[in-house]
Order: structure tokens, then C-alpha cells, then sequence
């Protein structure tokens, strides 16, 4: 309870926190566990009754509404359910099977918004090298937008971390865990940049000649996770993909979900480009070469 009092009192006037985690993977099915997590979101709710509350769950798949001795996950008592999934890798099953979890989970609890609260590849338990990461990213994303009721899914994670935790199967002296886009370092492996397209609000999907000096780039507003609205959003045109911010740059107009661009630029090398969107912030969210 002090952990969460803390918490709550360090951030609260934080804005870009919308809800309140009490805790991730602490045996929810438990009979002892079940109600101390129960009374932690209740207490957030004191704490904080303008913002959201909720439990990471890893036990939502041990039973489903269609058992006779159902009883709901310590998740259920949240305000949306935050699930982490492994298929593939840390859950034995195959992948084909996610599908069947994930619509279990839902027909289990159906009134309550759904969010992937971890998916990924975690070296060197699973072997693969980022190869594996990029196949396992891929598929699972693919499966997590054709569900209409997983509101969001989040990539764990951001960099490899050297860890205390008994569990990981690296034995050397400083024991690491190879969970990330990017190594302990901060240089990038390919997964990222699969990531940072698929994870991309707006979908830029060719170039082409236009009028005379002119290029037509084609762009989506993303249907995917996440959609959203974009505004102030910013189109580079370079030749190469680390000098972007030379290139010419173009104020984007706003753009829906779903909604198609046929934006117009300057033909500045010959029918090549490397389009890069930018967000007001000034992060890149997509960078494509077109050659």
C-alpha cells in the first residue's frame, strides 16, 4: 500500500499518465493474492478517482467462462484487462493457438477493454538472434490487429538489460537479457525499424512520378495498432536516411485513421527518395527508401 501511495503522490499531476498499474505477474489465482490485489486497485481508486486502475495479469489463460469452476482473474477487477503474452516462446503452445487464447480471454470477460501489456522474444532463453524477434514481432502484431477488441499491445521491450533474475539462462558474470529493439548500448537492431513502422499512426505506402518535377507520395492514416488522429505532422524528402533533417521538409495536413493521402512533392532526385514523418516532438515514426 505505501508503494502505491508513493506512486500515486509522486505523479499524480503527471499528463501523460492515464491509469494506475498495482502490480504485474503476482499469482492473481491465488487465495491469498487474489484479494490483496483487489484491494490495491480499490485503494487507487481512492487515491486517484479521476484515473483508470489496473493488474498485468499472466494467469488469464489458466481458465475460461465455458468451465464449470470458472473464477474470474484478479485482473477482471481492474477497469480493462492487461494480459502478457508469449506464445511461441515462454507459453508451450503453438502459435496458431494465440488466436484461440486471446478469444477465449475476451468471450471470458467481454464488457472489459483488452490491452496486450507485453509480447516478445527474450534471449538467450529462445534462441534466434533478432531474425526470430522480427518473425515473432510480425506475427504477433498481425494476429493483435485483427482483433477488434485488443485496444493496444505494447513491445517489451525497449533494451537488452543486464538483470539479477534467476530465471534467465545467461550464465556469465554481468547476466543479460536480450529482450530489446535496441542493445544495452542504445545502438539499434533491424527489429526496431519493423517496429517503428508497424507501430507508426500514418502508413506511407509508395512514391511516384507526378507532374513534371513533381512526386505523388501515397499515404494511410493507420488502421492498425495504434490509429489514431495526426496533427502537425511534419514529411522530409532526402536522399539518404541519416540527413533527413537537410532534405526539404513539408507540413502534413491531418489525416484520419484510414484516411488516404495523395500528397504532392518535389521530385528532387530523379524519382528516389527516403520519406521520413516526423511528429511535433520530433520523433521519427517512419523513414522509407524508394528507389
Amino acid at each position: 500500500m505505501k508503494q502505491l501511495e508513493r506512486m500515486v503522490s509522486n505523479f499524480y499531476n503527471h499528463p501523460s499518465v492515464f491509469s494506475w498499474g498495482v502490480g504485474n505477474e503476482l499469482r492473481a489465482r491465488d487465495a491469498d493474492m487474489k484479494p490483496m490485489i483487489a484491494d490495491l486497485m480499490n485503494h487507487s481508486r481512492e487515491l486517484d478517482p479521476s484515473r483508470l486502475t489496473a493488474y498485468v495479469s499472466n494467469t488469464l489463460t489458466a481458465s475460461y467462462y465455458n468451465n464449470p469452476n470458472f473464477i474470474p482473474d484478479a485482473a477482471a477487477d481492474g477497469d480493462y484487462l492487461m494480459m502478457n503474452e508469449y506464445g511461441g516462446s515462454w507459453w508451450d503452445i503453438p502459435t496458431g493457438k494465440i488466436n484461440n487464447y486471446l478469444d477465449s480471454v475476451h468471450l471470458s470477460y467481454p464488457t472489459k477493454p483488452f490491452f496486450i501489456s507485453e509480447f516478445g522474444l527474450c534471449e538467450p532463453n529462445f534462441k534466434g538472434g533478432d531474425e526470430r524477434r522480427l518473425q515473432d514481432l510480425i506475427y504477433h502484431m498481425a494476429i493483435y490487429e485483427s482483433k477488434p477488441y485488443v485496444e493496444g499491445a505494447i513491445y517489451f521491450d525497449l533494451t537488452d538489460y543486464r538483470t539479477h533474475y534467476p530465471g534467465t539462462s545467461d550464465t556469465t558474470k554481468f547476466r543479460r537479457r536480450i529482450h530489446g529493439i535496441y542493445d544495452m548500448y542504445g545502438n539499434p537492431k533491424p527489429s526496431m525499424k519493423v517496429l517503428r513502422e508497424l507501430s507508426s499512426p500514418v502508413e506511407v505506402q509508395g512514391v511516384r512520378k507526378w507532374k513534371k518535377e513533381k512526386l505523388n507520395v501515397l499515404i494511410f492514416g493507420s488502421m492498425g495498432l495504434p490509429q489514431h488522429t495526426v496533427n502537425s505532422y511534419k514529411l522530409y524528402v532526402s536522399d539518404k536516411e541519416e540527413n533527413y533533417l537537410q532534405g526539404k521538409s513539408y507540413d502534413l495536413p491531418t489525416i484520419h485513421p484510414g484516411e488516404r493521402i495523395n500528397f504532392e512533392v518535389d521530385d528532387l532526385y530523379n524519382g528516389k527518395a527516403v520519406i521520413t514523418v516526423v511528429r511535433p516532438t520530433g520523433y521519427v515514426v517512419s523513414q522509407k527508401i524508394f528507389e
